[in-house]
């Protein structure tokens, strides 16, 4: 895999946006990743739909440039052109309908600005240890889908390259990146991730998929005892509207 995590941070470091809008932010990731990166900033704003991780990010992020909104991500409570960029990181493939949610990601961005997408891959070749992250992600959506909550499997390159082609957009440019990890067999992060894995399966219990969640538990904690654990590949791509 070509890895352009240089280019990534390259292209941060020379973008400057005075009003940035964080999409599905979760914990925050993405945004600290704006916050060491990007040339300059006016204010960051996070939405999410789960307010106690919005109110764990109040209490983390100190800057009083950012701010976190409970909000529904494909009805955007911001007028037409209002952010200088919007940000989605690792959450397409928590929304049926994905291109709803560029478009109305698009409607809030000003003309020329920037819709940066970032999304791990699940594409065949890569490590086993690799593989280790697919397969927990995947299970762990199939628990979540159990649960009531829609998350799908991560997409493939080409399946987001498609999704990206029918976006009205000036245009488009890809990277192809890993985070390198020196130790993938680093015994106390594999006991992290395995430690994980039996609480994740007692959300459903006495769900019809239960025994079968749970016999998959045990075959992907054995796997990473065998193979460790690494970041899957990822894609990030950026938009000018």
């Amino acid at each position: 895999m070509n890895n352009q995590i240089k280019d990534i941070e390259k292209l941060l470091q020379s973008e400057s946006a005075e009003l940035i809008l964080d999409i599905a932010t979760g914990r925050g990731e993405f945004i600290k990743l704006l916050q060491n990166t990007l040339k300059k900033y006016g204010k960051i704003i996070g939405i999410d739909n789960s307010a106690p991780l919005l109110e764990l990010n109040r209490k983390n992020f100190s800057d009083h440039r950012i701010e976190f909104i409970l909000m529904d991500a494909l009805k955007l409570d911001f007028d037409d052109g209002y952010f200088d960029m919007v940000t989605i990181s690792n959450s397409l493939h928590h929304f049926p309908q994905p291109s709803l949610l560029l478009r109305e990601a698009l409607r809030v961005l000003r003309k020329g600005g920037l819709l940066l997408i970032n999304e791990m891959v699940s594409d065949p070749g890569q490590s086993e240890a690799q593989q280790s992250h697919i397969m927990i992600h995947h299970w762990c959506s199939h628990i979540d889908r159990c649960r009531g909550i829609y998350h799908d499997c991560t997409y493939t390159k080409q399946e987001l390259s498609a999704i990206m082609a029918g976006l009205p957009t000036e245009s488009r440019i890809a990277y192809d990146y890993t985070y390198p990890l020196a130790d993938p067999r680093n015994e106390p992060m594999i006991q992290a991730y395995s430690g994980l894995i039996d609480p994740y399966v007692e959300k459903i219990k006495g769900h019809i998929e239960y025994d079968r969640l749970k016999g998959e538990a045990e075959e992907i904690k054995l796997h990473l005892q065998e193979q460790g654990y690494a970041p899957a590949d990822s894609i990030f791509f950026v938009l000018k509207k």
